[in-house]
């Protein structure tokens, strides 16, 4: 009898700017490989880029960001924007040798995609308490 081995724990992280030259290197290269795939130029230069872009967003208040790790090692991140009423989720950026071969990659996007509209459920959960109308309104 063959043992199926079961995927390994993942553990989420706010992220910290520290993080950003792991998820920075992810980011590019989940970005160059997608897009190289469907013959499009890659939303950043270099890994400077997108490791630039990260550590801006994990340092700021107004980003709720989180990282991935299984086994202690980096897997990818994702953020929120909250600068503005219309919150705005990130690509999550998971590839590469840094995806565990027993997780697929777009677990680890769903994984992301699912805590950062949770939390920006709670936010919007905290302003119905406080008396704020969610309802669109319309103008004729």
């Amino acid at each position: 009898m063959m043992l199926r081995k079961s995927p390994p724990e993942v553990v989420v992280l706010s992220a910290a700017p520290e993080d950003a030259l792991a998820c920075g290197q992810i980011c590019y290269d989940a970005f160059s490989t997608i897009n190289g795939a469907h013959g499009f130029p890659c939303d950043f230069p270099a890994s400077e880029a997108s490791t630039g872009l990260l550590s801006m967003m994990f340092s700021r208040p107004d980003f709720f960001c989180v990282v991935a790790e299984v086994d202690g090692r980096t897997m990818g991140s994702n953020c929120l924007d909250e600068r503005s009423v219309i919150r705005g989720v990130g690509s999550a950026a998971a590839c590469g040798d840094r995806i565990h071969p027993l997780i697929a990659p777009q677990e680890y996007a769903r994984l992301f995609r699912n805590i950062v509209i949770e939390y920006g459920l709670l936010f919007l959960s905290s302003l119905e308490k406080k008396g704020v109308s969610l309802k669109a309104h319309q103008t004729l």
